[in-house]
């Protein structure tokens, strides 16, 4: 995207620093799923991309295994400071069973239930159809076992079609 290379130019000018987040973008699934699309973005990627994520101060990811997943979808041209940076929330306690509380009370129908948490994006490369559909079969011979999903949709390939498919 050009704005990355536009922050690159005026952090440069600046004398300043940058970071990139790429919050799995760089995942090798899109370069699966979308093939068109990514060789339009190898097209990009050398004179682009690749400056953005190279003269970075660091690259940010959530875990190790989105990290070295990076690595893939562009390996002549990958460069970067990488570093995990976890998903910085603060490491502090919790008084949890005040939080499980709070959330049984909005959820009764959840109390003295086994719950099974889906926490993440609605998003198709996440695999949730995959989940909904084993949970199906396996939790049915538990009947106090519930799934809960829980996430918000974001991405221009994230449809209502999606988000019905999953309901169903």
């Amino acid at each position: 995207q050009y704005t990355g290379l536009a922050a690159r130019s005026a952090a440069r000018e600046a004398g300043r620093p940058y970071f990139v987040f790429p919050h799995g973008m760089l995942d090798p699934w899109f370069k699966r799923t979308y093939p068109l699309k990514h060789l339009k973005k190898c097209l990009y990627w050398p004179w682009g991309e690749y400056r953005v994520l190279r003269d970075a101060a660091r690259v940010l990811f959530t875990c190790e295994e989105e990290r070295r997943l990076a690595r893939e979808s562009f390996p002549l041209f990958y460069r970067a400071r990488e570093e995990v940076s976890g998903l910085g929330l603060p490491d502090e306690k919790r008084d949890e069973k005040v939080l499980r509380e709070r959330f049984l009370s909005a959820h009764p129908g959840l109390r003295g239930k086994r719950n099974l948490l889906f926490l993440g994006r609605l998003h198709p490369k996440k695999g949730l159809d995959l989940l909904i559909r084993a949970f199906g079969r396996a939790g049915a011979s538990e009947p106090d076992l519930r799934l809960v999903i829980a996430g918000s949709v974001s991405g221009t390939d994230v449809g209502p079609d999606h988000l019905a498919a999953l309901r169903e």
